[in-house]
């Protein structure tokens, strides 16, 4: 726990600057940062009040934790009733008071309430906010606790909703990768029967009216194209076959790309 005492010692050093990068790196997955208690009992967020923190620095301890606005010193007293006693300014006042208002009524070890004590520090909003009745406060408490929890809901079906599209994504990209891919490994065989066509046009050995038919009446083979006219048939084919191989190279590179450009998707998947 003494790592954890790292914030509550910059608050008394007034180091705000420290204070706010350590709070900005650790914030999230430490929360102890913000509610572990000096020897008098006292939490970061009555600290940061006492010591008069700048008003950003201070919201963002109220906003961290709901155990730290509702943790008590060693004599009882509320981060509210710091707030009061030191004249807080009225956006904390108002920002402790909506977080819990059930604190308007604590009393510590002297019997005083947030209140009760001196108002005269204080400006004219800040006491009328802590002159409104409890009951006032409790149902802002309830209804903005609600809509937070629809706002909550919303965002995880939003949230999931972009995972679903984000998988549906991903897998496409996986199949398509997994098409060229095919693609390229029947490639070689494709090519081999092409080549076995080609090179028995260029032997002569396919019959049949493309290269030579029977006369019936001389019982003799005739060409029906001339030899320059073959070779240009198996020129163009070549050709075509270059320029068809070619082709399909480029989409199995352009697959590749597009598959580790936006690889991060699956890696995002899994973080969500």
């Amino acid at each position: 726990m003494g790592n954890n005492k790292e914030l509550l010692n910059l608050l008394k050093a007034e180091n705000w600057d420290k204070a706010k990068n350590l709070i900005e790196t650790n914030g999230d997955g430490a929360r102890d940062i913000f509610t572990v208690p000096d020897s008098s009992g006292q939490n970061s967020l009555h600290i940061a009040i006492w010591k008069k923190a700048p008003e950003s620095l201070t919201l963002t301890i109220i906003e961290a934790s709901e155990e730290t606005v509702t943790a008590k010193t060693k004599n009882q007293s509320t981060p509210l009733h710091f707030a009061t006693f030191y004249a807080a300014p009225c956006k904390i006042i108002e920002a402790l008071i909506r977080s819990y208002p059930l604190a308007l009524d604590v009393k510590n070890e002297y019997g005083v309430t947030p209140r009760t004590y001196d108002l005269c520090k204080l400006d004219s909003r800040s006491k009328e906010l802590l002159l409104k009745p409890t009951e006032y406060w409790n149902e802002i408490f309830v209804k903005e606790t609600i809509a937070r929890r629809e706002s909550l809901k919303k965002l995880n079906r939003e949230k999931q909703r972009r995972i679903d599209e984000l998988e549906k994504e991903s897998a496409s990209y996986v199949a398509r990768l997994g098409k060229y891919k095919q693609t390229e490994d029947d490639l070689p065989s494709k090519l081999r029967k092409v080549e076995e066509k080609l090179a028995t046009i260029e032997d002569g050995k396919i019959t049949g009216a493309n290269v030579a038919s029977p006369d019936k009446k001389t019982k003799r083979f005739k060409k029906t194209e001339s030899d320059a006219t073959l070779e240009k048939r198996i020129e163009c084919l070549e050709i075509k076959l270059s320029e068809a191989i070619n082709a399909l190279d480029r989409k199995v590179s352009l697959a590749s790309d597009t598959f580790v450009e936006e690889g991060w998707i699956m890696t995002s998947t899994n973080s969500l």
